[in-house]
C-alpha cells in the first residue's frame, strides 16, 4: 500500500489526426485520405507558385542572372515575359496534380459520385 499523494497521470497531446477526423465545412468529418491528400496539396501548390512568378523561388532569380551575365545581347527577361513562358507550364503542372492526388487520396468518393449521378435520367421540361 502506497501512502501518500497519488500522481495522476496526465494524457500528453501526441499531434496528428483525432479519430473521428477533422470537422468539414458540410457538418461531416474529413478522414486520414481527405486529410493526406489537403496536406500534400498545399506545399504542391506552393511549389507550382514559385515556379510561376519570376521572384516565386531564389533560383529563378539566380537563373536570370546567370542568363544576363553569360548573354549580355539577349533580351532582358523581366516579370512579364517570364510569366508568359512559366504560366503555362504551371498551369499544366497544377492539373498533373490535381489528378495524381484525386487519383490517391479521393478515387473511392469520385467513382461512388459517378454512379450515382449515372443512374439519375434526364427530365423532360
Amino acid at each position: 500500500v502506497r501512502y501518500g499523494r497519488r500522481r495522476r497521470r496526465r494524457r500528453r497531446y501526441r499531434g496528428g489526426i483525432p479519430k473521428q477526423g477533422i470537422p468539414s465545412s458540410s457538418g461531416g468529418y474529413l478522414n486520414g485520405d481527405d486529410v493526406a491528400g489537403l496536406i500534400l496539396s498545399i506545399p504542391y501548390g506552393a511549389s507550382v507558385g514559385g515556379i510561376a512568378t519570376l521572384t516565386g523561388t531564389p533560383p529563378n532569380l539566380v537563373f536570370k542572372t546567370a542568363f544576363e551575365t553569360a548573354f549580355p545581347q539577349a533580351p532582358i527577361i523581366d516579370f512579364a515575359k517570364w510569366i508568359s513562358f512559366a504560366y503555362p507550364i504551371s498551369f499544366l503542372i497544377v492539373l498533373a496534380g490535381w489528378h495524381v492526388l484525386v487519383l490517391m487520396y479521393a478515387r473511392k468518393r469520385y467513382l461512388i459520385a459517378a454512379e450515382d449521378w449515372s443512374s439519375y435520367e434526364p427530365v423532360e421540361c
